[in-house]
């Protein structure tokens, strides 16, 4: 930097005059008046001398005068680390000219270790200096010999400083001092002072280098030494915190192999799946017991879960055998929200169907990992345990409707589990037995020792985690004893020290789900069957009070998760459950969207439910960042919804940006300050698939208040006064209720209307009923109206729309059935394209005739898309030419090297079949549906006069 930045400002006048009144909790002398005179007369001094400092650094002059300069800066205020920064640069010029002068090098840079020296004289905590001195240590041409000496020194007066600790170990690496020399001075420096936290932790980096690598420093032989070592800090002053956090450190290297180690899978050894095909699941009630599987892809996860983080998981390293076809190269993909290529849960797809049709087949399938090298933990740690599995698949070539016609619901439909404890062996992966002796007698002295403490904060917090090491590698009889101690001393704890309460309730969190997977029998009174799904594997933990999510590898197989009335504030660890499908989050605290970011890695999530939570309660002022939101960052690349809504994608943001990578097509959000016309408006757009919101099913007329108004003043007339209009509205917001006020003063009948409130109420009223307070808000077009009657009159109704739009100029068919095969429109009528520019081409062309433009993304291997291309076909009669009103068109979004194709890729297409509906080259609506009807009822809506006009 070219300037003195505020921090250095602030260091200089600080360096000299007295601020605050305690640093580190130790009180300040206060100055006298006449020490206050001579701090002054220092700083304007100070001040001249960095004005010149700064000239001659603005000049680049490195003369022996300029030099001189910076040292006398420093040595009055050590941190100005722009003369740090100018030294360096001075150092640098004179090696360019004097390079082969090994002498004046040499001079130069052990000067450069005498201003070093003396500026930590002035302030030993300098970082600036320390860093100085690295660099010219680092350049080669200085002896390291003396720098352990001159650590000695001052560490002699700060033993504690971590400044010099982290020097430290730099010079032993330059030197080559042996760690076990190293290990013996951290000892000597503890011996001296207990509470050396910088030696305690230096200790701990020596060791976990010893413990892997070096010899005669076996774990199962030091590790109880330094248990001893250490209960002499802790015990000669229990609230000295440094010994407690080494103590701490021993408690995981005794619990910790440092091998990793796979601790759980899906499937898993032994277990039988079913796999069927299509949106729905195979209902056979003389399947297995076990877990049925359904998928539209034609693939199910396969996922290995280690017991710490690791990278290398490949094709490679993991082998799997089977007579599965497509599965020669599987790419494994860490599940993560970092980010990252090391996680401790790796996930593959593995193909089970193929686009031809086939009988039901059992197939046996073989994994076996470790085998090969390659796969290391975070700590550079092989994996050097090969394991193998093995599970059958039953493959079923089942095409089904879509299971979603039906709300999921949470209160019933669920049976008990009927398993018995064998059965859950094939789905629970129980934890892995170490067979190491040592670490349960030294755990186990250690609970014996820490009971004499138990009354103690530190003393029950200690207990409580020994015990949970104990549980966590003890047999199973036994396990059920410790946890319930375990949770009355979190109990105990939240009530004797409420400033830590959340932590506490946290780790009560953890211990009572690891109680509730601990065997299979206490998992199995939480586990239900849920009917309506194909009797889904649910687990229900609601009303446990829980804050945290914990012992999620014992639930790879959960389909339903209920984890309603909880305290819950994220769903972090939930991202391994990748057979999950439903998921109760409601009555909660979670506070925004950003905390369900581990959901984006549930690919088979359709039924989410976080209704009454926080969401938008504690909102937070972004204008005080430079990057408000994601939306901020140039890599984000904007989509459809980004650039129709722009608006209310940057107010809900996070909403967004976890939204539009999940598939649902059930939500459920209210109860939330967030929940209102505005943000619904925005989540169908987000997420197409979406079926149910609120437990109102979408889509089944959808009118803008343009069009409901048209259809009141145009078509109802004459039906009326037989026939009544139900008007279905989700949500009462001030907006709505002006919509349909006046909706019913346009309409010159006297009508009854019914109308839905949220809280489920019918009440009957006349339009003259509706508050005249209601001010007029021009935004009609953010909130819906859904119109909603019997089947015939809804026909009647289309019936009327057509014959109006036909008496307009518009030539639509005005009769429709499916059964009149007359009116079959052969298939070629529908223009199927491959590429953006072929898309691009014929949405410009209809626009130049104002042309409504329907496309149909679909897959060759969809039951449902097979479905509704018949339905489809149909509606193209005398539509099938660029000169129709109507122009209909298709696509694959599976390209022909069976990926994802660029048009389904850059228009976010996660399920199909979907309806793109363009005019004027502008996506109106979109929406995943195998329902002709809604299709069809769409198309009357953007083809009408008023919608012509209204979108021009």
């Amino acid at each position: 930097p070219l300037s003195l930045s505020r921090f250095e400002a602030a260091t200089t006048l600080a360096s000299l005059i007295n601020v605050g009144e305690k640093m580190h909790g130790r009180p300040r002398k206060a100055y006298k008046p006449e020490e206050e005179a001579a701090s002054a007369s220092k700083a304007v001094k100070l001040r001249s001398l960095q004005n010149q400092f700064m000239s001659n650094h603005h000049a680049k002059i490195y003369t022996k005068e300029a030099i001189d300069l910076s040292t006398k800066l420093l040595e009055i205020n050590p941190e100005a680390y722009t003369a740090w920064n100018y030294r360096k640069l001075a150092v640098e010029d004179t090696l360019s000219r004097e390079e082969s002068n090994q002498d004046l090098v040499k001079s130069v840079l052990d000067e450069e270790l005498k201003v070093v020296e003396s500026a930590l004289r002035q302030n030993f905590k300098s970082y600036g200096a320390w860093h100085h001195r690295k660099w010219v240590l680092s350049k080669g041409h200085s002896s390291v010999g003396n720098e352990l000496r001159l650590l000695d020194k001052f560490q002699t007066l700060d033993s504690r400083n971590f400044h010099a600790w982290n020097y430290r170990r730099f010079v032993v690496e330059l030197t080559n001092r042996s760690k076990e020399d190293e290990l013996k001075y951290t000892e000597d420096m503890i011996s001296k002072d207990f509470s050396n936290y910088s030696a305690w932790h230096n200790r701990s980096v020596l060791l976990s280098s010893l413990l892997a690598k070096a010899e005669g420093f076996m774990p199962n032989e030091k590790i109880p030494d330094e248990y001893k070592l250490v209960h002499d800090a802790i015990f000669t002053d229990e609230d000295d915190q440094s010994g407690w956090f080494y103590h701490l450190w021993l408690l995981d290297q005794t619990v910790d192999v440092e091998t990793p180690l796979l601790t759980s899978s899906w499937p898993s050894h032994g277990s039988c799946i079913n796999l069927s095909g299509g949106a729905g699941c195979l209902n056979d009630s003389s399947s297995s017991k076990l877990t049925t599987f359904c998928s539209e892809s034609g693939s199910f996860p396969l996922i290995l879960y280690f017991d710490q983080a690791v990278s290398g998981v490949s094709s490679s390293t993991v082998t799997v055998d089977s007579e599965l076809r497509g599965n020669e190269d599987l790419v494994w993909e860490p599940v993560s929200n970092k980010n990252s290529r090391v996680s401790s849960v790796w996930v593959a797809r593995l193909k089970y169907m193929s686009s031809e049709p086939c009988f039901p087949k059992e197939y046996t399938v073989k994994v076996r990992i470790g085998n090969s090298p390659g796969i290391v933990s975070s700590r550079g740690c092989n994996f050097s345990t090969p394991y193998e599995f093995v599970f059958t698949a039953h493959v079923h070539d089942t095409v089904r409707e879509d299971s979603q016609e039906v709300v999921v619901s949470w209160t019933d439909g669920f049976d008990i589990w009927d398993a018995q404890s064998k059965d859950l062996n094939f789905l629970v992966n129980l934890d892995q037995q170490m067979g190491l002796k040592w670490r349960q007698e030294a755990i186990e002295e250690e609970i014996e020792l820490f009971r004499a403490l138990s009354d103690s904060k530190i003393g029950k917090l200690t207990l409580a985690r020994l015990l949970m090491a104990k549980a966590m590698i003890s047999e199973n009889g036994v396990k059920g004893v410790h946890y319930e101690e375990i949770l009355e001393l979190y109990n105990d704890l939240m009530v004797l020290d409420s400033s830590h309460y959340h932590y506490y309730k946290d780790e009560h969190s953890v211990a009572l789900l690891h109680k509730v997977t601990s065997s299979t029998e206490s998992l199995s009174r939480h586990l239900f069957r849920y009917r309506d799904m194909n009797n889904s594997v649910c687990l229900r933990l609601n009303n446990l009070s829980l804050s945290r999510i914990a012992s999620v590898k014992k639930l790879l197989f959960v389909q339903m998760l209920d984890l309603s009335h909880n305290e819950l504030r994220s769903t972090e660890g939930l991202e391994a459950m990748q057979l999950l499908s439903c998921l109760n989050l409601s009555h909660n605290r979670i506070r925004s969207f950003s905390a369900l970011d581990s959901l984006r890695h549930l690919k088979q999530l359709r039924v989410l439910d976080v209704s009454h939570n926080n969401f938008g309660e504690h909102s937070v002022d972004t204008t005080r960042y430079l990057c408000s939101s994601p939306l901020s960052n140039s890599e984000w690349t904007e989509d459809e919804v980004g650039r129709q809504m722009p608006s209310l994608v940057t107010k809900y943001w996070d909403a967004y940006f976890v939204l539009r990578d999940l598939n649902l097509k059930q939500l459920d959000i209210a109860g939330n300050m967030i929940a209102g016309d505005e943000f619904y408006t925005l989540v169908p757009q987000v997420v197409p698939t979406l079926v149910w919101l609120n437990g109102h099913k979408l889509g089944i007329l959808l009118y803008d208040f343009v069009s409901i108004q048209r259809l009141c003043t145009i078509y109802l007339p004459h039906f009326l006064p037989t026939w009544r209009i139900r008007i279905l509205v989700s949500h009462v917001q001030r907006v709505s209720v002006l919509q349909l006020h006046l909706l019913l003063s346009i309409s010159s009948h006297s009508l009854t209307q019914y109308i839905r409130f949220g809280n489920g109420l019918v009440k009957s009223i006349e339009a003259s009923a509706f508050p005249r307070w209601i001010s007029r808000n021009n935004e009609v077009r953010l909130s819906f109206l859904r119109a909603e009657a019997s089947s015939s009159s809804m026909t009647m109704i289309t019936k009327s729309c057509t014959w109006r739009a036909n008496s307009l100029g518009q030539e639509i068919q005005a009769d429709l059935s499916d059964e009149d095969e007359e009116d079959l429109c052969p298939v070629e009528c529908v223009t199927e394209f491959k590429t953006d520019d072929e898309l691009l081409r014929v949405l410009e062309k209809a626009k130049e005739t104002n042309t409504l433009v329907v496309v149909d993304f679909y897959r060759p291997s969809c039951g449902s898309c097979k479905y509704i291309e018949q339905g489809f076909s149909k509606l193209c009669k005398q539509s099938g030419d660029q000169e129709a009103p109507v122009i209909f068109l298709k696509h694959n979004v599976i390209d022909e090297y069976d990926e994802q194709s660029e048009v389904a890729e850059r228009l976010r297409i996660k399920s199909v079949p979907l309806f793109h509906f363009y005019k004027n080259g502008v996506l109106l609506e979109a929406f995943a549906t195998r329902d002709k009807e809604r299709i069809d009822a769409s198309i009357v809506k953007y083809t009408s006069s008023e919608s012509s006009s209204t979108s021009e």
